[in-house]
């Protein structure tokens, strides 16, 4: 299983990639699908902090709605899912990426789960303490 650090060392080595992209206005299907997998390792830096080892999409998905219930998770979801599925459509379906979309999923979507995760490791005050895992 890899570690919390193993996981978001990946997704700074991402964001790294990101940040010196080519080109995020000719290959916005790749940009959008390289934050997809920074957020998943974001995510998974969270669920491994908490003895979480997530094998593929669906289980990763199937952890997260354990803790559906719980305040914080509202938090994450939208920005997560909303990543996963403009991605998704990038990948699967050759849907055109919008200059928008592209701009929605690395400043406020990814912003939003990073620091998500960052607070969950106790890394931020973004939120309230006792709304962690």
């Amino acid at each position: 299983m890899p570690s919390t650090e193993a996981h978001l060392a990946q997704a700074d080595h991402n964001k790294q990639f990101l940040a010196e992209f080519p080109s995020a206005d000719k290959y916005r299907d790749w940009f959008v699908t390289v934050c997809f997998y920074t957020a998943l390792h974001f995510v998974d830096a969270a669920l491994a902090n908490i003895g979480e080892d997530p094998q593929n999409h669906e289980h990763r998905h199937a952890i997260l709605n354990r803790f559906r219930g719980q305040p914080h998770y509202a938090r994450l979801r939208p920005h997560y899912r909303r990543i996963e599925d403009i991605s998704r459509q990038a990948r699967y379906q050759c849907a055109h990426i919008t200059e928008q979309q592209v701009r929605c999923v690395a400043e406020t979507d990814l912003a939003a789960v990073e620091k998500w995760v960052r607070w969950q490791l106790g890394e931020g005050e973004l939120y309230d303490r006792r709304d962690r895992f």
